[in-house]
Order: C-alpha cells, then structure tokens, then sequence
C-alpha cells in the first residue's frame, strides 16, 4: 500500500462515515485490513462471540474495528456497558441488538461485575448488590443498516440462527478513559473468571477473517 493510499484511507485514518457507499467502504475496508495484516496486527477473540481486528492502536482510543462474529466462538449473551459510544454498520448478514433494563432488587438473579484488563486476559470483579433484567427493545439489523449506542446504555447482541458470518464496521468515539464497562450475569456463574482475549492463534484468525473480508 502506497504512502498515499494509507494516508487517505478514511477506516486507518478514523474519519469514514459510516453511511457512505458500500463500494468505497469495502474497498477501505480490504485496503486498511491488508495493511493491518502486513504489519502482523494482533486479532482478539471477545467473549461476545466475535474476532475483533483494531485500526487503532490502543483499545482505549476512538476510531474504528472490524467485528467477525462466528458460530464456532464461545459467547456470552448478558447484558453489558460499554465505556464509549459505538456506531456500527452491518457489512454481512444480520444481528440483533437488545436494550435492557437493570432494577436493584435483593431477590434478583443477577450481579454485576467489572471487567479487568490484564495482559490479554479479563478478570469479572463482583460488585454489590443483585439485580433483575428487564427487556425494554429489541431491533434486528440487516445488512447496510446503521446502528448506535449510547455509552452506558444496558445491551446485548444475538446473531439470528443461520446468520454466520456476520461482519460488522465499529466506531468507538467519545471514550471515558477513567470509566469501567459493567457485565450483568447470573448468580450462579463464577463471581471471578478469567477470558483470555488472544485464546485464537493469530495465523489462523488471520486466515478466517481474510477468508470474508476478501469475500465482501
């Protein structure tokens, strides 16, 4: 890739609006994912159920991620908050994305916790307290729709039955450096548990996530 072309390429450079063409998305798409690849770019696999490829350099800075989400990946569905606003366009097939409600009740089945980043890996912190969860909307987005939510806002996301690979484009922006996502899980799952981010070897993620991009 020339200078030139990775100066100008709007997906390295974090400012592509996600509502632009198809074509010219795709084809910054397959420019900035050849680039991350020949710079050896780590690959993370997210206990939401999907690899996730940066074109950032620090999981706390703005701009843009590629999700691939994969039958084949162990995923937590619960809900969950994220520490930024995300906007995401669906690339191929469909997702569903849930709002939640979290009520404080003694009785509930539910904790939350607070995800802790070390060295790869996550470590769900117990915090006080149980609670319920409360579907408020559920919305399934196809392919080209264009999506948000709110930093802080409950939310889970569910790929339909047949929908694999789904591929989406994600912007974080207006990150909370200081702040911490919550996960809302069941009291009967471990209060401390460690998810290993690199569990995927990068050649092969490497190899499944060229494999669709090429094919987009």
């Amino acid at each position: 890739m020339s200078f030139d072309t990775l100066k100008n390429n709007r997906i390295l450079n974090g400012t592509v609006d996600l509502h632009s063409s198809r074509d010219d998305i795709i084809r910054e798409l397959q420019e900035a994912v050849d680039y991350q690849r020949s710079r050896t770019a780590d690959v993370f696999v997210y206990r939401f159920g999907f690899l996730r490829l940066p074109f950032v350099d620090s999981r706390l800075e703005n701009g843009f991620n590629l999700h691939v989400w994969l039958d084949d990946l162990p995923r937590d569905r619960f809900p969950h908050t994220h520490i930024f606003d995300l906007e995401s366009r669906v690339l191929k097939e469909r997702i569903t994305d849930i709002a939640w409600q979290i009520l404080d009740d003694e009785k509930g089945d539910c904790i939350r916790v607070q995800p802790q980043y070390h060295d790869g890996r996550t470590t769900d912190c117990e915090l006080p307290g149980h609670v319920r969860i409360q579907e408020i909307t559920r919305r399934t987005l196809n392919q080209d729709d264009v999506y948000t939510i709110s930093r802080g806002e409950y939310h889970s996301s569910e790929i339909p039955k047949g929908a694999n690979p789904t591929v989406t484009l994600v912007r974080k922006s207006k990150i909370d450096t200081r702040g911490h996502p919550i996960n809302i899980i069941p009291v009967t799952k471990p209060k401390e548990q460690f998810f290993d981010l690199q569990s995927f070897g990068k050649e092969q993620a490497w190899k499944i996530l060229t494999k669709i991009v090429d094919k987009l």
